[in-house]
């Protein structure tokens, strides 16, 4: 296998290494001259790293390496969830035959499309989120994103859903969404936002140090909103209500049920 070969390879490398040097500091000592002694040490001392440095890239190459995907596919973020690109007119037709059919996209780039000229073989809908020039929507915005994912999703089996952001530049309102996209669903893979970060980048896909230290402050302040790790006992003394890790703050006892009132109460606002 490819790692097999890398391990024979750097243990070779590092055999055929030791025995230049110590070759080395035997032809040394023969070597009656103290200048010359040093010069032959130093080249074959030399010798000796350029040959475990091509045994190391050898060793590299050998190994399997797995492509990131590019950032104008479209990436299965889960299970019937999908990051895609702004869907151009030249590439909407590549993204329509990527996507299952009955698929509602939420689209963060604050430039309206209509789906049915882009998408004209899909059923597709979209729901404009507006945040303009903000790295994150407000923390209500994203808990209702969720709950609309959450809902399109259990209504139907065969639903699906898409996020997009800007046609250019770096994604990472996206990730911090999907980030707390992926929490919001699968709290027991994801016990925190953050958790859900390396998935989310890895998919865009993004450099973790992409995020800002305010989008990552904002993931473990919506982790604060909406989840309660209280004991059943209802202590407000319990360990669980510590700080989790280092980035992570404690959370607040607000509960789904609050999070939904919120989120009606607004879209009654809005109506």
């Amino acid at each position: 296998s490819g790692q097999g070969l890398a391990a024979a390879l750097q243990s070779q490398s590092q055999e055929v290494a030791a025995k230049i040097q110590v070759q080395a500091h035997d032809l040394a000592h023969q070597v009656s001259s103290t200048e010359w002694g040093g010069r032959v040490t130093t080249v074959v001392q030399q010798a000796a790293e350029t040959l475990h440095r091509d045994y190391r890239k050898a060793a590299a190459a050998a190994l399997p390496t797995e492509k990131p995907p590019k950032r104008n596919a479209v990436i299965k973020l889960a299970p019937r969830v999908f990051i895609i690109p702004f869907p151009e007119k030249n590439r909407a037709s590549s993204i329509a035959a990527a996507l299952p059919d009955n698929c509602k996209i939420f689209n963060m780039s604050e430039r309206k499309y209509d789906p049915s000229e882009m998408f004209s073989s899909l059923s597709i809908s979209v729901v404009d989120i507006v945040f303009p020039g903000l790295p994150y929507p407000s923390l209500v915005k994203t808990a209702e994103i969720c709950l609309q994912v959450e809902d399109w999703l259990n209504g139907d089996p065969t639903r699906c859903v898409a996020l997009h952001c800007i046609p250019s530049g770096l994604p990472t309102r996206t990730a911090v969404v999907s980030a707390c996209l992926l929490f919001w669903l699968y709290p027991a893979e994801y016990s925190h936002p953050l958790d859900a970060v390396p998935r989310a980048c890895k998919c865009l896909p993004l450099k973790e140090d992409d995020l800002l230290p305010s989008q990552r402050r904002y993931l473990s302040y919506f982790y604060r909103c909406i989840c309660s790790r209280r004991s059943s006992s209802g202590s407000s003394d319990d360990s669980s209500d510590s700080t989790v890790g280092g980035d992570y703050l404690t959370p607040l006892p607000v509960s789904m049920k609050i999070v939904q009132v919120i989120v009606k109460a607004n879209d009654d606002c809005d109506s």
